[in-house]
């Protein structure tokens, strides 16, 4: 899972991967945006996983 960028806006997470796939979180927070790009500073693969299944399960979001 090969992140190609990410942007947060207010409440907006938007992920996008190396193969086009891009999923947009709602209602994510400065402190869990933070987080997550503390991951991907450190290339942490496992936690940047981890994260994003967390963020699947408790957040809405839109995949495209």
């Amino acid at each position: 899972m090969d992140i190609n960028s990410i942007s947060w806006d207010s409440t907006l997470l938007k992920v996008q991967f190396s193969n086009g796939k891009v999923i947009a979180f709602e209602n994510i927070t400065f402190s869990e945006y933070q987080q997550l790009l503390s991951y991907l500073t450190a290339a942490d693969k496992p936690s940047i996983e981890a994260m994003l299944n967390e963020l699947e399960m408790y957040h809405v979001h839109h995949v495209a």
